[in-house]
C-alpha cells in the first residue's frame, strides 16, 4: 500500500454539542468552527423548507415553459423501461473505512445516486453493485437517502467483493421453499452474488494497462474514495496487493485534462454506460461524460503527450451538474503474473509513455516564477 501520513478521519453523522467549559479550553479558531458548525446544523430544517419551495417554484416555471412550447424534450428519461442489460459487472468498492471525512462522505452518497440514475437512464445498462459498505457509511447513507434499501439497481452489500470470490455457503434454512413466497423487506438481493476472482478488473488512472474494450465476462470495480487526491495510487497498490488485473481509461488518447485528475465515481459509471450504448465509442463517452471544467480548451487541440490522468478514484461531485438525477428507489418518488496474453484478453494494452513526459510543463500553468 501507498505511504501516507494522512491522519485518518472517523466520519459521523451526528452533531456533538459541548458545553461551556468544554468551549473555554478550546482556541479562538476551534470555537470559530464549532460555532459555525452549530448553526449550520440547526438551520438543517429552514435549508429543507427553501429546497421544498425552491422544488415548487422550479415545478412551476417548467409548467409555464412547456404551455409557451420552450420546454426542451431532447432530455433522457427518469427510468429507461426499454433499457437492454450488457451482462457487464460493475463493482464499486465502498471499503475505504475512516480515510474519508463526514464532507467527503455524504459526497460519495451523491455520487452513488448519480449512479444510480445514470445506470437507468440510457439504453443499455451495466449490472451494476456497491460492496464493503461499513456500519458509518450506512448511517450517513441513511441521512442522505433513507430509502436506497430500495434501489434495486444498485445493491450496496457489507461483504467486500474479494469475499464474493468464494462460494456462498447456504444453510438448510436459507434453501427452504418457504422463502421463495416471502416478500424481502428491501427491494434487494437477500444474498450477495459470485464473483470470479479471475474476471476482477480494478479501475485506476495510475495503471499502466489502458483499458480498450468492455467484456461482459469481466468485473470492473471502481474505488469509491473521495479522498482530494490525499492517497495517491492507492487504487493501483490496493489492485496488486489483491493479486488482480487493473487498468485504466484511455483519456489520454482523446482528451486532454487540467491539472485536477480525478473522475467522479458516477463519471466512471456513465463512461462505460456510454461506451456500451454507443458502440464502443470512447471519444464521445469521455467528451459526453466527463464535465468542461476538467478539460484543457485549445483549439485544435487533441490529448497531448505528457498529460497523465487518473479515474476510477472517486472525486468531489458537482451538486450542479446532475440536478434532478436524485435516485429516487423503484417507487416513482421524488501483478507480475499479468503477462501479454493475459491483458489481452481482459481488453487492456500497455499505455505508451513519453520518456520526458513526467518533466512536462502543465499547458495550463500561466504563473511564472518570482524574479
Amino acid at each position: 500500500m501507498a505511504d501516507n501520513d494522512t491522519p485518518t478521519t472517523t466520519i459521523s453523522p451526528v452533531f456533538e454539542y459541548l458545553d461551556d467549559a468544554t468551549l473555554a479550553t478550546m482556541s479562538k479558531n476551534a470555537r470559530k468552527r464549532y460555532l459555525k458548525e452549530k448553526k449550520w446544523h440547526e438551520a438543517r430544517g429552514q435549508r429543507a423548507e427553501n429546497r421544498k419551495l425552491e422544488r415548487a417554484r422550479a415545478k412551476e416555471r417548467k409548467r409555464e415553459r412547456r404551455a409557451l412550447g420552450t420546454e426542451p424534450m431532447d432530455r433522457l428519461p427518469r427510468v429507461n423501461v426499454n433499457r437492454e442489460q450488457t451482462g457487464v459487472r460493475v463493482v464499486i468498492d465502498l471499503d475505504f473505512k475512516d480515510m474519508m471525512n463526514l464532507k467527503e462522505a455524504k459526497s460519495l452518497c451523491k455520487q452513488l445516486s448519480f449512479c444510480y440514475s445514470a445506470n437507468r437512464r440510457h439504453s443499455k445498462s451495466v449490472n451494476l453493485l456497491a460492496t464493503g459498505m461499513s456500519s458509518e457509511f450506512e448511517a450517513i447513507m441513511l441521512t442522505q437517502w433513507p430509502t436506497f434499501r430500495s434501489w434495486a439497481d444498485l445493491p450496496i452489500f457489507a461483504q467486500g467483493f474479494m469475499d464474493m470470490t468464494t462460494p456462498a455457503v447456504t444453510t438448510d434454512a436459507e434453501t427452504e421453499p418457504a422463502l421463495e413466497t416471502t416478500k424481502p423487506a428491501i427491494a434487494q438481493p437477500l444474498f450477495p452474488p459470485h464473483i470470479d476472482r479471475a474476471s476482477l478488473v480494478y479501475l485506476s488512472g495510475d495503471s499502466p494497462n489502458v483499458l480498450t474494450t468492455l467484456d461482459p465476462t469481466k468485473t470492473y470495480v471502481i474505488g469509491g474514495l473521495v479522498d482530494h487526491n490525499r492517497y495517491r495510487n492507492y487504487c493501483l497498490d490496493r489492485a496488486e496487493s489483491l493479486g488482480i488485473a487493473h487498468a485504466a481509461f484511455p483519456i489520454g488518447e482523446f482528451i486532454a485534462l487540467r491539472s485536477r485528475r480525478i473522475l467522479a465515481v458516477n463519471h466512471c459509471v456513465e463512461i462505460m454506460v456510454r461506451v456500451l450504448e454507443n458502440g464502443g465509442d470512447w471519444k464521445d463517452a469521455l467528451e459526453t461524460a466527463i464535465p468542461d471544467r476538467k478539460k484543457v480548451v485549445r483549439d485544435g487541440a487533441g490529448a497531448s503527450d505528457g498529460v497523465d490522468v487518473v479515474n476510477g478514484e472517486a472525486a468531489d461531485v458537482d451538486e450542479d451538474e446532475c440536478a434532478d438525477a436524485v435516485a429516487d428507489g423503484d417507487s416513482d418518488e421524488v501483478d507480475e503474473e499479468n503477462d501479454d496474453d493475459a491483458k489481452k484478453d481482459i481488453g487492456i494494452q500497455k499505455r505508451p509513455r513519453s520518456p520526458n513526459s513526467a518533466a512536462s510543463p502543465d499547458p495550463t500553468d500561466t504563473k511564472r516564477p518570482r524574479a
